[in-house]
Formats: structure tokens, sequence, C-alpha cells
């Protein structure tokens, strides 16, 4: 059976074009990828980014060959696929993670300015806590003896010494 020519043509566009478009998943999942911090994290998620790229690649392998490719995929739509990616990664590649990592910086500051109201509450929130501490620092330090609360501190000489000596605290 013959294969007319416009058809071969459009195998090859559309093995040319899957090429381009696994170029730019592989960046958008670069990018992700380089974003993890941790050995363990970095590890576990550029495995899982890995198998996400090479499950797509494969389904977009088999739809180009079950969909233009008749039922068949041959081996010149694979020779159309790399051309593709190269074209992409030579010209296109620096410029679209450029653009992810400028956008990802946009969309982290929008949600930093969104999460600013939580932020100034959980300052606020250790300042209280921090004072809080300070305060019961002191009043551990205050003991009762025979039946007056007494300030223990160092004495200047460098021994232990009472402050305010036979005199009520005002705690109770």
């Amino acid at each position: 059976m013959e294969i007319k020519l416009t058809t071969q043509a459009m195998e090859a566009a559309y093995a040319f074009l899957m090429g381009i478009a696994s170029g730019v998943l592989y960046d958008v999942l670069s990018v992700f990828r380089r974003m993890t911090k941790g050995t363990l994290r970095k590890t576990v998620i550029a495995g899982v980014l890995d198998a996400a790229y090479c499950t797509v690649c494969a389904l977009g392998f088999f739809m180009l060959g079950f969909g233009p490719g008749g039922g068949r995929l041959r081996f010149t739509l694979l020779l159309f696929v790399a051309p593709g990616i190269a074209l992409y990664m030579l010209i296109f590649s620096k410029l679209v993670t450029k653009g992810l990592y400028s956008l990802l910086k946009i969309i982290r500051r929008i949600i930093q300015w969104c999460l600013r109201p939580f932020r100034l509450l959980n300052r606020a929130r250790k300042q209280t806590g921090d004072a809080i501490r300070k305060r019961v620092r002191y009043v551990n330090k205050v003991r009762r003896i025979d039946g007056t609360y007494k300030l223990h501190t160092r004495h200047p000489a460098g021994g232990r010494g009472i402050t305010g000596a036979g005199e009520r605290s005002p705690l109770p």
C-alpha cells in the first residue's frame, strides 16, 4: 500500500512539533527540579519528574503512531522528533527557562504579598512570646524564703546575695 507524500509530510510535521513539545515539557519540569532543596527531597522529586516526562513522551509517541501514523510508528517519525528537540534546545530553551523563572518569581512575590499580614501576626506572636518568657524567667528567680518572696541575684562581689532582705515583694 502506498502512502501519499502529503500524508508523509503531515506526519513529519507532527513529529517535529512533538519534538518541540517534548523540549518545552523538559524545560518546565527542569525548572521545578532546580527549585527543590535538600538531597533526599531533590532525588525523590527528580525521579518523579523524570518518570512523568518519560510517561508523557511515551504517550506522545503512541499518539503519534496511532494518529498520523495510521497505527504504525515508523522510524522516519522518530527521525523527525530529534531535529524538533534539537532546534528547540538550541534556539528557544534559554529564553523559555528564563521566562519561567521570572514568572515563578512574580508568582512568589504575589504569594508573599498576600501572606504578609500573616507574617506580621507571626512576628507579633513571637515578640509577645519572648516578652512572656522574659517575665516568667524573672518570676522564677523569685523564691519563697521564710514566708516572704525575695529576689535572688548575683552579688556585685561575685557571691550570691538577697536583695530586699526582710521586705515583702509585691508578688503574692
